[in-house]
């Protein structure tokens, strides 16, 4: 099964918010980020989590405390998840590489 944590799940919680700078250099410590498509014409800011193919979780909530107000909706519709699955999800993971 696969499990989805909320982003705050696995961050410390700090006093204050931390500088950019340092969330960056942790965050790039565990992913290589990088743009799907060559030319800035598509653009996602919505986060996404699909869970089991069962539930889709789409929202603002970022990987980072700003302490802004995030908003989301899951989807649990089973033909909205499968369209999502497969019109997004598979094709992004077409042409996605694997870096050593």
């Amino acid at each position: 099964m696969t499990v989805f944590l909320p982003w705050g799940a696995w961050l410390p919680n700090f006093p204050t918010p931390p500088t950019r700078s340092l969330l960056a250099a942790a965050f790039n410590t565990f992913f290589h980020l990088t743009r799907v498509l060559p030319d800035n014409s598509h653009n996602l800011h919505a986060k996404t989590a699909c869970v089991d193919r069962r539930m889709l979780y789409i929202g603002s909530d970022n990987a980072y405390l700003e302490y802004n107000e995030q908003h989301g909706c899951w989807v649990e519709a089973k033909p909205q998840v499968d369209a999502w699955m497969s019109d997004f999800f598979e094709g992004l993971w077409a042409r996605s590489t694997v870096r050593d």
